[in-house]
């Protein structure tokens, strides 16, 4: 009989028990804008009955809402059991702040750290990847030898974090094997990143990893479920305990056997300022790490030179990086060549100069050339053209982008007195060939034909055809007085007497070897 009665109390207890936990795992509160029975409803729902988040006063919970870093200390500290504070604030966190207890907790458990001028901003939302490097971090997670394939962009220092997560089960990659590390994480989010990290945990220990208990362990003096409630000074249970005689962890409490996770990293950007040059993206760097040399940038009309500092000195990639900075590029200006060919002319004794112009600027107009007459011509400077034998003038004001090479225009000029001398020449000339010939009387006109090359081969004394006649010869017997009756045509190398005539026909009063001559012949009118 006593041994009936003693099962019998024991299955009313254990289904006093079992009746218990059924009313504990119903909804104690609703939220409008969470439909229960969802993963996403059921992950809130576990952190409101844990005590890990409660809802908006208008009875919402607005899952898509981004997290604070003040919201994420709440709900990390919570669910991971940190109690201990650090007695060293920040300096935008003041007595006021509701989420004041919370962070100096997270920065004793080091999960999360401040900013360089000692700031927490816990109103600045956190990124997919920086919750993702906190919960690894947290939940001792370790690197996976699984191959993940994410196919959007994610930091360098968060990388093996993110993939830890995703291997984990705790976050999943999304269409297309994106995860959108870069994105701000919503409350939801978290929300079931947590509650699947407490799944299954659940799954291998009856408490939760990281939970101090602080003034009596978890029973407190022999009760069955542990002295001090569900959330246990701030934490996610009621310290563990699961019978009486003195609790599992009594004694002044204890964590879950897990070493407190390492810190979030600190890390910092660099931006790169190209000074008009093609754009180069920003570099995020854990502190204490080196940046790496992006590619050199590109602008018109200039060479890269080198990234430089803030203090203008060329920066050295080598140095570890410990704050936000900015580099700037440096360049040089592209140099080119404008060549002025004088054609013929000198400028200050040279017939040719060559100039060098920064790229985009104009180049000087180094003046006007001179040309040495030839014979009884004079030759005027017209300008600068385009090419060699063109009429297109350069403009001056035009912007240099290339090499290049102007030429100088001219413009042949003789006096009518000129052409009365030519014209009295002549006639001396055929005189003394051909007496029988007078000289013609009356008005005249000298006509300039250009394009007769008269070359020269050498010392030998030889005319034929009438094309070639030697430099040596006209040196012999050309008086430089310009009377071309002294000619001493008795002196050429025999043959038939028209080739005299034949010479008139292309004579010169001026010889010159290396330029065209211009034929001269005349017509008379009486």
């Amino acid at each position: 009989m006593k041994k009936t009665l003693s099962i019998l109390l024991v299955l009313c207890m254990t289904l006093s028990l079992l009746f218990a936990n059924s009313v504990m795992a119903a909804p104690t509160v609703t939220f409008s804008d969470v439909t229960a029975g969802t993963e996403l409803g059921n992950a809130i729902y576990k952190l409101v009955e844990s005590g890990v988040v409660v809802g908006y006063p208008d009875g919402t919970f607005k899952a898509d809402n981004h997290l604070t870093r003040a919201e994420l200390t709440k709900m990390v500290n919570l669910v991971f059991g940190y109690t201990e504070a650090d007695t060293v604030g920040f300096t935008d966190v003041t007595d006021a702040d509701w989420f004041k207890p919370y962070v100096l907790v997270a920065k004793k458990a080091g999960y999360i750290m401040g900013f360089e001028d000692g700031s927490f901003r816990g109103n600045s939302n956190l990124t997919r990847e920086q919750a993702c490097a906190i919960i690894a971090r947290c939940a001792g997670l370790k690197e996976t030898k699984m191959f993940i394939k994410i196919a959007d962009p994610v930091s360098d220092w968060a990388d093996v974090d993110v993939k830890k997560v995703i291997a984990a089960g705790f976050m999943n990659l999304e269409e297309g094997d994106k995860f959108r590390a870069k994105e701000d994480i919503t409350r939801g989010e978290l929300s079931i990143l947590l509650t699947r990290y407490m799944n299954e945990k659940a799954k291998e220990q009856p408490t939760v990893p990281n939970v101090n208990i602080g003034g009596g362990g978890s029973t407190g003096g022999g009760g069955s479920t542990g002295g001090g409630g569900s959330t246990g000074g701030g934490g996610s249970t009621g310290g563990g305990g699961s019978t009486g005689g003195g609790g599992s962890t009594g004694g002044g409490g204890s964590t879950g056997g897990t070493e407190t996770p390492d810190p979030e990293p600190v890390t910092y950007t660099v931006a790169f300022d190209s000074d008009g040059g093609s754009d180069v993206a920003s570099k995020t760097v854990n502190e204490g790490s080196k940046v790496t040399k992006p590619s050199n940038p590109t602008k018109e009309g200039h060479t890269f030179d080198s990234w430089v500092g803030e203090d203008g000195a060329e920066f050295d990639f080598n140095t570890p990086i410990t704050s936000d900075i900015t580099l700037k590029a440096t360049w040089n200006v592209k140099k080119y060549k404008v060549k002025f060919d004088f054609n013929g002319g000198t400028l200050n004794g040279e017939e040719s100069i060559e100039v060098e112009v920064n790229w985009n600027e104009t180049v000087a107009n180094p003046g006007a050339p001179s040309k040495e007459p030839l014979g009884r011509f004079e030759f005027e400077f017209e300008g600068y053209m385009t090419s060699k034998n063109g009429d297109e003038e350069y403009d001056f004001s035009t912007p240099v982008v290339n090499n290049f090479t102007v030429y100088a225009s001219w413009k042949e000029i003789s006096s009518s007195e000129d052409q009365q001398e030519l014209y009295d020449n002549l006639c001396g000339l055929i005189s003394a060939i051909d007496n029988t010939r007078p000289r013609p009387t009356g008005s005249y006109k000298v006509i300039l034909v250009d394009n007769l090359r008269v070359a020269f081969d050498g010392a030998k004394t030889a005319y034929e055809n009438g094309e070639v006649i030697t430099k040596e010869f006209l040196k012999e017997h050309y008086d430089h007085e310009y009377d071309m009756a002294k000619l001493e045509f008795n002196s050429m190398t025999e043959g038939e007497g028209g080739e005299q005539e034949q010479f008139l026909n292309y004579c010169f009063y001026n010889f010159d070897p290396y330029l065209t001559f211009l034929m001269a012949f005349f017509e008379v009118s009486f």
